[in-house]
């Protein structure tokens, strides 16, 4: 009797899941993909629960050994298998249906996990709460005086005041002020609330790519949706640097569609969202004269001088009508060093010196800064120049891009993995290949940026991981023309 049932049993599951092991081998490395990809994530998960609560560890890397292990190995093969996976995405519908639905279940996982790699969503928690319920300023009292908020344990930047721009706590306002007593419930509606930013990145992400790079649609979401440094930062630390992605992705679509004034009000958001968005201000204005432009944008100048006036006073009525948001950046740039700052600053100060008369002076911080802004200048001439000789929409997500990874690389006093996002997201609008693959190299860079402090190392290593084969091409013709002797034609 006993053999009978477990006969029965085991026919049913062998019914039950044979179809789906099929369905994993026939369609092949998409559904292979997918379930590795939401095992990593669970794994993420698990661990993020862990660090918090059983642990009661909110350090970077975790404290604990076995947990830190765990969270390398699992990003690496997040990693690896993200960059092995990209070639093979072909431009099917079918492909694009498994992208969306697989997605969803990966934004569902990350959504509900506790953040990992970084504290400063706890930051927005209780910073919005402050406002929203205690009705003070968090560009004028730190987070500090409100010890007693559940939150506050969770954060370490309760000393220093915000340094986002006021349009993020405009933003985060409803869902703190409903659910601000309830940890739970205010965790999952800022989560949620990065969700629909995400998915609306994606959109118009999407919709551009239709128009500039149809062949590869796919590829495009892949590299958005699929992408572990998005799914990582964006929500399951629950970043706020979706929103000014958002805002300037939205400006670059309004101008594609020839709605000037509609795409500088979304980059003036972007703006008062993070202020580093104003990077991207002068090739927007550049591409209006290049274009012949400016005559219709002088006509709209009045409209859209009156429209961001009235959004400005919008966006500053709950902070006094004042430029009390730059009191926060001012004090994070205070607590800014060579080890936090970009790679060519980090590279200057630790490994560079030069002779002065008989003696050898180390070149100080000062200088490096002013380097690093003068060879920021010169990229931008560069970049300005390259725009006027092809001043088209996609070359100015292309060039828009590069400022953004030129301020990184070059002047920026912090540098974290999640900022590499802003490229990243531009570059997904370009039609060449050689934007795409930098995508995959700013997404290992970014990884490479939480396990090492040599930046300029990190840079090496994820140029040369993503373009071995060029670089070995380069280095090949190079040995060859050093070593081998031109032949002398003799007379």
């Amino acid at each position: 009797m006993k053999a009978v049932k477990y006969f029965l049993i085991t026919s049913h599951m062998n019914k039950f899941f044979k179809p789906v092991l099929q369905v994993f081998s026939r369609e092949g490395f998409l559904m292979r993909a997918s379930f590795y990809w939401s095992l990593l994530l669970l794994i993420l998960a698990l661990v993020s629960y862990a660090k918090s609560y059983f642990f009661n560890d909110h350090n970077l890397p975790p404290k604990n050994n076995v947990l830190t292990v765990i969270l390398v190995i699992a990003i690496f093969l997040f990693v690896f298998s993200f960059v092995y996976f990209w070639k093979k995405i072909d431009n099917s519908q079918t492909t694009t249906k498994r992208l969306l639905w697989f997605s969803l279940v990966f934004c569902l996982i990350a959504v509900v996990s506790l953040p990992l790699l970084s504290t400063d969503f706890y930051t927005y928690l209780i910073q919005s709460k402050v406002l929203s319920n205690y009705s003070f300023s968090p560009y004028l009292i730190t987070t500090d005086l409100f010890s007693a908020d559940p939150v506050y344990h969770a954060t370490v930047w309760d000393k220093t005041l915000s340094p986002y721009g006021p349009v993020q706590f405009l933003l985060y306002w409803l869902p703190s002020k409903l659910f601000g007593n309830c940890f739970w419930l205010n965790f999952l509606s800022f989560k949620i609330l990065n969700l629909v930013f995400f998915w609306g990145c994606a959109f118009v992400i999407y919709l551009i790519s239709t128009k500039f790079n149809s062949k590869f649609t796919n590829q495009v979401l892949y590299l958005w949706l699929w992408n572990p440094l998005v799914l990582l930062e964006l929500l399951l630390n629950g970043h706020n640097d979706v929103f000014m992605i958002f805002f300037i992705l939205l400006a670059g679509y309004f101008l594609l569609q020839d709605k000037i004034l509609t795409s500088l009000i979304f980059l003036v958001c972007a703006f008062f969202t993070k202020l580093t968005s104003i990077i991207v201000a002068p090739f927007f204005l550049l591409f209006l004269v290049l274009n012949n432009k400016l005559d219709k944008l002088l006509k709209l100048l009045l409209g859209f001088l009156l429209t961001a006036s009235l959004l400005v006073l919008f966006v500053l009525a709950p902070f006094g009508f004042n430029l009390s948001f730059l009191n926060g950046i001012r004090a994070v740039s205070g607590l800014c060093n060579i080890a936090t700052s970009s790679f060519l600053q980090s590279l200057l100060a630790f490994g560079v010196s030069f002779k002065v008369g008989l003696g050898s002076v180390f070149i100080c911080e000062s200088q490096v800064v002013f380097l690093g802004y003068a060879v920021l200048a010169v990229v931008f001439l560069i970049l300005g120049w390259l725009f006027k000789k092809d001043p088209k929409v996609f070359r100015l997500f292309e060039l828009s891009a590069l400022a953004f990874l030129g301020y990184l690389v070059l002047v920026a006093g912090w540098v974290q993995p999640w900022y590499f996002l802003w490229p990243i997201a531009l570059c997904l609008l370009s039609e060449k290949l050689f934007y795409r693959k930098l995508v995959l190299t700013l997404t290992l860079l970014g990884f490479l940026n939480y396990f090492s402090v040599f930046k300029a190392l990190n840079i090496m290593i994820a140029f040369y991981v993503m373009y071995y084969p060029e670089i070995n091409r380069f280095s090949l013709r190079l040995f060859e023309s050093l070593l081998v002797k031109p032949k002398v034609k003799e007379n």
